[in-house]
């Protein structure tokens, strides 16, 4: 026996119900965010929250369930996931050197150059040279 499973449209009606537990997502979100120290990672952060909290709103409407009486519980897991590297496209890669997820988990250390005292001088580069200058 074989099943074959069809996704189904979203109405019109899911994009309002959404629409109207916007503020209570874009506020949950916003709570889980506030403690990274950049506002603009931050409100990016905020963004993906609210995206993935839309693709888990449109996934429980598709499945028959009603995603408004549950509205706070899911835009923290949306909050959450954005926090640990979920995007709606995908998921940060952990081993790049710019992913906020490499310095979390301690992948990537950032320092000063001149913090590194150990480098002698005649193997420093000329724009490093120039600065100091």
């Amino acid at each position: 026996m074989s099943v074959s499973v069809t996704p189904t449209r979203l109405g019109l009606g899911a994009g309002e119900a959404f629409a109207s537990a916007l503020p209570r997502v874009h506020a949950v979100t916003r709570y889980h965010t506030r403690r990274v120290t950049c506002p603009v990672t931050r409100e990016d952060l905020v963004a993906e929250a609210v995206a993935l909290a839309w693709k888990y709103f449109a996934a429980l409407t598709r499945r028959g369930h009603d995603p408004g009486a549950f509205v706070t519980a899911m835009a923290r897991r949306a909050a959450q996931a954005a926090l640990a590297g979920h995007r709606v496209c995908g998921a940060e890669r952990a081993d790049d050197a710019l992913s906020r997820l490499a310095l979390l988990r301690g992948l990537v250390v950032v320092r000063r150059l001149r913090e590194r005292t150990h480098q002698r001088w005649d193997q420093v580069p000329a724009e490093m040279v120039a600065e100091e200058l």
